[in-house]
C-alpha cells in the first residue's frame, strides 16, 4: 500500500478500548486516528464530545480519542 502512497496503521482499537473499561469506544480510538491523520486539532474533538455526548459518556470517549490520536 505505502507503493501507492497510502499510510496503513494496523491498531487492534477492540483491545485498547477494553483496558480503558468500555469496548464500546473502539470507534472513538479509530475517530481519534483519523482525525490526527486529517489534520484536525484535538482541541475542536474534545469540544464536540462535550456537545454531543451525555455527561456520564464524555470521559471514556474523550480518553479514547485522545489514546487514537496520540498513537
Amino acid at each position: 500500500m505505502k507503493e501507492k502512497g497510502y499510510d496503513v496503521k494496523a491498531v487492534d482499537a477492540q483491545s485498547k478500548a477494553i483496558e480503558l473499561g468500555n469496548a464500546k469506544v473502539a470507534n472513538m480510538i479509530l475517530l481519534g486516528i483519523l482525525a490526527k491523520d486529517l489534520g484536525m486539532e484535538k482541541d475542536l474533538l474534545d469540544k464536540l464530545i462535550g456537545q454531543y455526548f451525555k455527561p456520564a459518556l464524555q470521559d471514556v470517549n474523550l480518553k479514547a480519542m485522545e489514546l487514537g490520536y496520540s498513537l
